[in-house]
């Protein structure tokens, strides 16, 4: 996202400037997602956001730099989504609850985004390589996003100290998976169903009574 000062009003430039560069990463998740990374041209792009092509070029380097974006720009939207819900919640349990049920809202209404993550693919080693650093660099600020809740929770004695970053990054993952089996039709739940299915599973996992 385009960084600037707190309280800083855009100018009128500015502002075209950030409606021409959300059309174009909205533009290139369509075709990303039909194409796939490799056979997704920049001219394709720039037809779908109905641009010039060399217009993309005035705000990213190419198409490397344009899907890095793009992905940076969807875990930037996550982390926000995240931390408006855990700020709605009067308690823990409500805090994690409302976290699970923006996560697999997200995915539903994002499932482009989703499925060019889940389905990507390319021949480029380089692109593969940066793609992993920023996903493990977006995953981690994404886990100090609910670290942080689960933190508070750890030092109240309501949660056990497996580390906070672990225990997010795992609640994110488990929702995450289970969202992806349900829109891949692996498994006969409903997303709706989804949120007591996680926490279930987070809080007291798959054993039946006391060990």
């Amino acid at each position: 996202m385009t960084e600037r000062k707190p309280g800083k009003k855009l100018t009128r430039r500015e502002r075209e400037r950030e409606t021409r560069r959300a059309e174009i990463i909205a533009a290139a998740r369509k075709v990303f997602a039909a194409k796939g990374y490799d056979a997704a041209t920049l001219d394709e792009i720039a037809a779908e956001a109905e641009f010039a092509k060399g217009t993309l070029y005035g705000y990213f380097d190419g198409k490397r730099d344009l899907f890095l974006k793009m992905v940076e720009e969807g875990f930037d939207e996550v982390a926000d989504v995240f931390g408006e819900a855990l700020a709605s919640a009067d308690d823990f349990d409500g805090g994690i609850r409302a976290l699970i049920a923006a996560e697999l809202d997200y995915i539903n209404e994002h499932r482009d985004f989703f499925d060019i993550m889940m389905s990507y693919r390319t021949a480029d080693p380089e692109h593969v390589r940066r793609l992993r650093e920023l996903m493990i660099q977006k995953l981690i600020e994404l886990g100090d996003v609910v670290g942080g809740y689960i933190q508070q929770a750890i030092d109240a004695g309501e949660v056990k100290d497996y580390g906070a970053r672990f225990l997010a990054v795992r609640l994110i993952t488990m929702a995450h998976d289970f969202a992806i089996s349900v829109l891949g039709g692996y498994v006969d739940y409903t997303l709706e169903e989804g949120t007591d299915i996680v926490i279930d599973l987070f809080f007291n996992g798959v054993r039946v009574g006391k060990k």
